[in-house]
């Protein structure tokens, strides 16, 4: 039951998954992630290629408040860890958006992800999260997530943590087991 588990969790950490099928436009993403989350004095993250697509940003819950709105933080799952990549995405939008336009046009971004003009655009232009879908609804008491360093079944490449500082420099090949 719910209160079981909220009697047995002692934290949860925050995973934020930005799902896009191109590889740059996953780096702008978690470049502008992790940029929202020093402008809100979070230095605690982690960076990892998951090895398939993309890229995985972890929160730990050390890096969380004890207590938000009088609640032990570790009774707010999943409530909070959705809360919060929500947040990030209303933050991000604008600047995400920008640093899209500034890779490619519009048509180019809709064919690096597979979709056509009109499936990326709303009433205010591009919308960024037609292109990256950063979706706070896989946070889950089932949802799993690869470790760090293990292959990924369908690509064989490594799960392969990596510094916000060499994200531009990283490509697959980087994961490829001999490599690691």
């Amino acid at each position: 039951t719910q209160e079981e588990m909220n009697t047995l969790r002692i934290g949860f950490d925050v995973i934020i998954d930005p799902d896009v099928p191109d590889f740059e436009i996953g780096k702008i993403a978690v470049k502008e992630i992790v940029k929202a989350l020093r402008d809100h004095g979070v230095e605690n993250y982690s960076i990892k290629l998951t090895g398939g697509k993309g890229f995985h940003i972890g929160i730990p819950f050390e890096a969380l408040p004890k207590k938000v709105n009088f609640t032990e933080t570790r009774l707010l799952f999943p409530d909070l860890p959705r809360k919060i990549i929500e947040y990030l995405k209303h933050y991000i939008k604008d600047s995400l958006k920008e640093k899209l336009l500034e890779l490619d046009t519009p048509f180019g971004l809709a064919k690096r992800v597979n979709k056509n003009l009109d499936e990326i655009v709303d009433e205010d232009g591009i919308n960024p999260f037609k292109i990256v879908e950063i979706d706070s609804m896989v946070i889950s008491p089932r949802h799993l997530f690869r470790l760090p360093y293990s292959l990924h079944e369908k690509t064989l490449l490594v799960s392969l943590p990596i510094s916000i500082k060499d994200i531009d420099d990283i490509t697959k090949d980087d994961a490829k087991p001999e490599n690691v």
